[in-house]
């Protein structure tokens, strides 16, 4: 669709939820190495509290990047999947001879 599409000059939220909507799908093609999360997006995928990361990160259990101290830190979604797939447990279905 054409930037200059005549709908959006009628409605103008609609230019911008086009906009906001390829964002996300340019977001979702990148590969897990090139998304950086925040805390707060880290724990709601661990299900984890701050407390709980803030000693995953003093213990470096998990790889954190962080411009200098007192600023955010940040986390590659790539090293958050290897945590995850670290601690995996295999159910007996998959561990099964047969």
């Amino acid at each position: 669709m054409s930037e200059e599409h005549a709908i959006f000059n009628r409605y103008p939220e609609l230019k911008q939820f086009v906009h906001l909507l390829r964002y996300e799908v340019q977001q979702a093609q990148r590969p897990a190495n090139e998304i950086v999360l925040d805390d707060e997006t880290t724990m709601k995928i661990l299900r984890i509290s701050k407390r709980t990361l803030a000693t995953m990160k003093a213990e470096r259990t998990i790889p954190y990047s962080q411009e200098r101290k007192g600023t955010p830190c940040r986390y590659l979604l790539s090293d958050v999947l290897d945590y995850v797939n670290k601690y995996r447990i295999e159910s007996y279905e998959n561990q099964r001879k047969i």
